[in-house]
């Protein structure tokens, strides 16, 4: 039988590591999550995600974020991006976009890293369709029927989610962007 003699700062050393890995297994245990194409970035607040969603949409934010600042030559035409693109401040706006997702991380003891975020400032909110939204709530309970239904049942009365802190709705429809999928419209899904 062997005994770990560290330190106090070796085991949190250590602790960070193991939560690291755990992250890491969630991104791992799906397959659909090895290709940056669901759900980022998300108008309705990260708390309706389950674990898989929310490690995939910090991974996909920081992506975004690594797009805004030059630091990649893929995804740099990315329809989503324009949401950010648009603001005035696009680099401030996705630190604030990613803060909100490591803070519903440290909630759930999760231990994503802040240092990834960059400075966070107040910024102007970005307005997002109610269509948009209402198109993505129903994409994300479709996907968590699936995925994780203890937590689909949790938002099963749930008509329309609370919007991201960073963003605010407002009446219209569906992003001229987004995919709709099985022959609906636009104007078909809000």
């Amino acid at each position: 039988r062997a005994t770990l003699d560290l330190n106090s700062g070796e085991w949190v050393r250590l602790f960070r590591l193991i939560a690291s890995l755990q992250s890491l297994l969630l991104m791992m245990e799906e397959s659909t999550y090895h290709r940056p194409v669901t759900v980022q970035p998300m108008g309705s607040t990260s708390k309706y995600l389950d674990a898989k969603g929310l490690v995939a949409l910090w991974r996909e934010a920081l992506l975004a974020k690594a797009v805004l600042c030059g630091a990649t030559r893929g995804y740099i035409h990315h329809p989503q991006l324009e949401r950010f693109r648009e603001h005035p401040h696009s680099r401030s706006a996705i630190n604030a976009y990613l803060a909100a997702i490591q803070d519903e991380a440290t909630a759930r003891g999760y231990n994503f890293n802040r240092a990834k975020v960059g400075p966070v400032r107040a910024v102007l909110a970005i307005t997002v369709a109610s269509g948009q939204l209402t198109y993505e709530w129903h994409h994300l309970r479709t996907k968590l029927a699936v995925r994780s239904p203890a937590v689909h049942a949790r938002w099963g009365e749930l008509a329309m989610p609370a919007c991201h802190p960073l963003f605010r709705r407002k009446p219209g429809p569906v992003a001229s962007w987004e995919r709709v999928s099985s022959g609906k419209t636009r104007r078909s899904v809000y």
